[in-house]
């Protein structure tokens, strides 16, 4: 099975917190961001840390 990268995800309305903050934010990518690693991502990591 391939995993989704944030980016494969478009603009759904299913689209995911991370991606959609990012969107807003208009960054490439969460590092870009003056607030990573934020709660959001933080959380994410802890629940999947292969994907750091």
């Amino acid at each position: 099975m391939r995993h989704r990268f944030y980016t494969d995800v478009g603009t759904s309305p299913n689209i995911c917190k991370i991606r959609k903050c990012g969107k807003q934010k208009q960054v490439e990518n969460c590092a870009y961001c003056h607030e990573y690693a934020c709660e959001k991502l933080t959380k994410f990591f802890a629940m999947a840390p292969d994907a750091k």
